[in-house]
């Protein structure tokens, strides 16, 4: 528990506050919702991009830092990404950006 908490205090210095509403949807940043298709099936997933600390994957809310995250970063619509698994690579297609709120 001292060693999270420690973790925890050594990132607050470096805490940017940004606004869900506010994020800029021309490309992929954090606070902004994308909905990715994985290339060759019509499955779909929609991520919240966040920061490390509101990092959720159960709800849907994955870190910038998270493998799937940095590679969406800075992505924009129709983009394709290609991620790395235990299951092996899986392609994604951007299909929209919007706010995070």
């Amino acid at each position: 528990m001292e060693d999270e908490i420690a973790s925890i205090q050594g990132k607050l210095p470096n805490l940017k506050l940004f606004s869900y509403a506010k994020a800029d949807t021309s490309r992929v940043n954090v606070g902004t919702r994308v909905k990715i298709e994985q290339v060759g099936s019509k499955k779909t997933q929609e991520w919240t991009i966040t920061g490390v600390i509101e990092n959720d994957p159960q709800n849907f809310f994955i870190s910038n830092e998270a493998p799937l995250g940095r590679v969406l970063l800075g992505r924009v619509v129709g983009d394709i990404v290609e991620i790395h698994t235990p299951a092996g690579r899986t392609k994604y297609k951007i299909v929209k950006i919007s706010t995070g709120a």
